[in-house]
């Protein structure tokens, strides 16, 4: 994203994180009551977006936007990125948030990452438990600029891997999910 790459250069970020989409399951769930313990692994997102929405929503560096579509200048503006699962495991999230070269916070308990066999995420993101929700701030805060810019760069040499066929982001999302399976079929 040209957006984020004018912030690599001053280290300026209008936001220490944000997050673009349904809190709620398009209104299948309160988020308020979702994170009194009554939501389980069948909530929307496991309850990961709820929990990030009602501890985090009024904090003035995060963006968690309720029912907005994710976009580039949201994202490009912002040092990490929020990608919960949702309706499909926080992939269009995921997407739109690689390509604004935002470093994704992948908050999804007992799920495996996409092209997990293939990809070291631990190398371009930040993956934590629904547990450490209370605790996003300080663990954000901990990631120096030179960690943050290794993530990026990190982010930016896999960026075709989760790409299909957009424009200029040389898609070999494909090619990926073809090796993937190949992996998993050779260790049945």
């Amino acid at each position: 994203g040209a957006i984020a790459d004018a912030h690599q250069e001053d280290n300026s970020w209008k936001h220490e994180l944000s997050f673009a989409g349904g809190i709620s399951g398009a209104g299948r769930n309160n988020p308020e009551e979702l994170v009194t313990g009554k939501c389980t692994s069948q909530c929307y997102s496991g309850g990961a977006r709820q929990a990030v929405y009602v501890q985090w929503k009024d904090e003035p560096t995060f963006l968690i936007h309720d029912h907005s579509e994710p976009d580039e200048e949201t994202f490009g503006h912002s040092r990490f990125c929020l990608t919960p699962s949702g309706d499909g495991f926080g992939v269009r999230h995921l997407k739109a948030v690689i390509i604004a070269a935002c470093v994704p916070v992948i908050i999804q308990d007992d799920v495996t990452p996409t092209f997990a066999s293939l990809l070291d995420w631990d190398e371009f993101s930040i993956q934590l438990g629904l547990d450490a929700v209370p605790n996003i701030k300080s663990i954000l805060n901990k990631a120096t600029p030179e960690r943050h810019a290794q993530l990026r760069a990190n982010m930016l040499k896999y960026q075709s891997a989760l790409s299909y066929e957009e424009a200029g982001y040389g898609g070999k999302a494909h090619d990926y999910l073809v090796a993937s399976l190949e992996t998993l079929a050779d260790e049945l």
